[in-house]
């Protein structure tokens, strides 16, 4: 979380981010680098939220990302960090599963999270998994539900 980034910063001789959360929709965070780096200040936007959404993304039925993020073990965090336009569909199921087992996600916080599109999950990688029985619906008995997520 921040303090995680706070304390890399430090290590590395950065000084500490600044978060500007005046905005209702967005934050914004500047992080400039050390002196002896090149001069240059990097800043991430976030735009995901939407007024009236209590902060979450539309569709996510009240997770962000980063709240996701915050759950996921540092090793599978490096996993979908490596995944490319190229990723195997077996490496990409056994994510999906190790995702699924640690929290409940629906279509849209999976493509998020692995950088696939929605469409692609829902086509081939989704039906797959659950023909195996290695995902399954947390509301099975309406699988057009709006809340539908799928769990290991």
């Amino acid at each position: 979380g921040v303090t995680r980034v706070q304390e890399m910063l430090k290590e590395n001789g950065n000084p500490p981010a600044e978060f500007d959360v005046n905005t209702i929709t967005a934050f914004r965070v500047n992080v400039t680098v050390a002196k002896d780096e090149p001069a240059s200040i990097l800043t991430k936007v976030s735009n995901d939220a939407t007024p009236g959404t209590n902060g979450t993304t539309p569709g996510t039925n009240g997770t962000t990302p980063d709240r996701i993020l915050d759950n996921i073990p540092e090793e599978l965090k490096v996993k979908l960090g490596k995944i490319g336009k190229k990723c195997a569909p077996a490496a990409l199921e056994e994510i999906i599963v190790e995702l699924c087992r640690i929290m409940p996600l629906n279509t849209e916080q999976l493509s998020e999270l692995t950088h696939k599109s929605v469409d692609y999950l829902r086509k081939r990688i989704i039906p797959k998994l659950m023909r195996e029985k290695r995902i399954r619906f947390t509301i099975p008995e309406m699988v057009n539900h709006p809340d539908q997520k799928y769990q290991a």
